[in-house]
């Protein structure tokens, strides 16, 4: 499977720079080619391609002929994260606006980050509305993999905005989960001043996001063979 790189691939980069620079068988079986793919691809082993740089390569994006109208879809506004995510997509479609752009985003989420179904039927529907475009943060790293094959049919290209994966989405989005562990680490630890005991809450272990910050946040204070034993959804992740 020919695997594709942070924010790479024409027709995903087209629309990525146009966000970023201006103007029960089936589930089982695509859960195992997500695990399959994620041996292939892993946004932190990637050498990946920033804002700046797309904006230096592309230049200015051109104004768009007609309606541009995306489909994002979060994993759930219970969390913070998700909620300042739907304020960026807000300030984007406000600043497309401002600059001649007729651009809408309509932002929506799964009932709660363990409703993997009803997340797939929100993407399931927007394609049946043909929407221009999808974002879409996935529960985990396979729930949303037959939406994405029925958008491909649809000539619907999708881009992977972060956390979960998604094997055959157009491009990946986001940043580094094990950048985000160590950072986070190194600033906890500067504010204890070296010393203390830290809990790792790590959520939902679903999504390579999470597994592979919170690894690294254990990698931090613990150098050493895992404590928690081999069959811990941490342990495994140290060596990445």
């Amino acid at each position: 499977m020919k695997k594709r790189g942070l924010v790479l691939s024409v027709t995903a980069i087209a629309m990525a720079a146009g966000l970023m620079a201006g103007c029960t068988n089936k589930q089982a079986a695509a859960t195992a080619q997500t695990e399959a793919a994620a041996d292939t691809f892993n946004p932190d082993k990637e050498a990946g391609v920033s804002i700046e740089e797309l904006r230096e390569k592309l230049g200015d994006v051109p104004k768009l002929d007609g309606e541009v109208k995306l489909g994002a879809v979060a994993k759930s506004f219970d969390n913070e994260y998700w909620r300042t995510l739907r304020e960026g997509y807000g300030e984007y479609q406000t600043k497309a606006a401002a600059a001649g752009c007729n651009i809408t985003i309509d932002v929506t989420s799964a009932q709660g980050e363990n409703d993997e179904q009803g997340q797939l039927s929100i993407v399931k529907d927007m394609i049946n509305k043909k929407y221009t475009g999808l974002l879409l943060s996935p529960i985990s790293d396979g729930n949303l993999t037959p939406g994405v094959e029925d958008a491909k049919k649809a000539g619907i290209p999708v881009i992977n905005v972060n956390d979960g994966l998604i094997a055959n989405a157009d491009s990946f989005v986001g940043p580094k989960a094990d950048q985000n562990g160590e950072l986070a680490a190194e600033w906890i630890a500067d504010k204890l001043g070296g010393k203390g005991k830290v809990a790792i809450v790590i959520g939902m272990p679903k999504a390579f996001a999470a597994r592979h910050a919170a690894g690294r946040l254990l990698l931090f204070w613990q150098p050493e063979p895992c404590r928690h034993g081999s069959g811990h959804p941490l342990c495994g992740l140290l060596d990445g």
